[in-house]
């Protein structure tokens, strides 16, 4: 008996393979059965690797003012995720004042103005735009520049300026 298939034109449905059920089986591969791929953007929570929050903190920063000569300092909210600076208004991150692309940053230092009685100040540059931030405690804005740093696409010459201004800073006193 010589059995024929039916045709799609006929009203019949096709039959689909469908994959083995479980939240991370679609990232199966060789080397990594049952965990996410490493390449992929979501993580095993099933969040966006690119929203995840690597510090948060309360700073002030610096505003310059059209037609004034000097500029203001005022409170901000820090949210640093990878390749992104967020700075917003307050902690409640609704009212976003600046978006820094992390891929844009060509340096990220201590700043010391003799000029100024601002204290824990640290540069964030970029080609179009340096921004300055005040944080809390000497200890905060390292740990900030230590953050960004990692986050940062460096290069040997930025490296090599560090190293060179790590050198000439003076000893801490306790």
């Amino acid at each position: 008996m010589n059995t024929t298939r039916p045709l799609l034109s006929e009203g019949t449905t096709p039959m689909i393979k469908v994959p083995e059920s479980g939240p991370s089986s679609h990232f199966r591969g060789p080397r990594n059965s049952g965990n996410f791929d490493t390449f992929s953007p979501v993580n095993e929570n099933g969040s966006f690797e690119f929203d995840r929050v690597l510090k948060t903190g309360r700073v002030y920063r610096r505003v310059k003012h059209k037609h004034v000569f000097r500029a203001s300092w005022k409170p901000a909210y820090l949210v640093l995720r990878p390749n992104l600076l967020s700075v917003y208004k307050d902690e409640e991150t609704t009212r976003l004042r600046v978006s820094i692309s992390l891929s844009e940053v060509t340096a990220v230092a201590p700043v010391k103005s003799p000029r100024s009685t601002r204290r824990h100040v640290f540069g964030v540059f970029t080609p179009s735009t340096n921004y300055r931030f005040e944080a809390l405690s000497e200890r905060d804005a390292e740990d900030w520049i230590d953050r960004i740093r990692a986050e940062t696409p460096g290069d040997e010459d930025e490296q090599a300026f560090l190293a060179l201004t790590r050198k000439r800073e003076p000893p801490r006193h306790p």
